[in-house]
């Protein structure tokens, strides 16, 4: 007997997005698809992950930081083996973050974040 889970909250149809890689396509994962433990460090992640790009120019541990946690990133959400996240490259990477970002999180909450970032960014200066 499986268990049925305790609550399913599907209000709207979600269009599943997809990545082509070598001919082959990947379910981009949704929010709602993370664990809980994925979900808290992916809200930590993505914000640390704005601040670097922000910066004009990054240190090599920057640099090492950015690609770690673009690696993390995008294993998070991309529903692909592991040895096709491996072959992908950094700007790979971030095209697919970038395309997670623009296709499932709200334009409004894109906006808030940019102009939070924007409004850091111009504190530091």
């Amino acid at each position: 007997m499986t268990a049925s889970p305790l609550l399913e909250l599907d209000t709207t149809p979600t269009p599943v997005h997809t990545v082509a890689i070598n001919g082959d396509s990947y379910a981009l994962r949704g929010l709602q698809d993370l664990p809980f433990s994925d979900a808290r460090r992916f809200t930590r992640d993505s914000m640390r992950l704005g601040t670097l790009m922000l910066q004009k120019q990054l240190s090599p541990e920057g640099n090492a930081e950015f690609s770690v946690l673009l690696r993390w990133f995008v294993a998070a959400v991309l529903d692909a083996p592991p040895d096709v996240l491996d072959r992908l490259s950094d700007i790979h990477r971030l095209q697919i973050a970038n395309a997670f970002i623009t296709v499932t999180l709200p334009a409004r909450t894109r906006t808030s974040t940019a102009k939070r970032q924007d409004k850091n960014r111009r504190r530091k200066k």
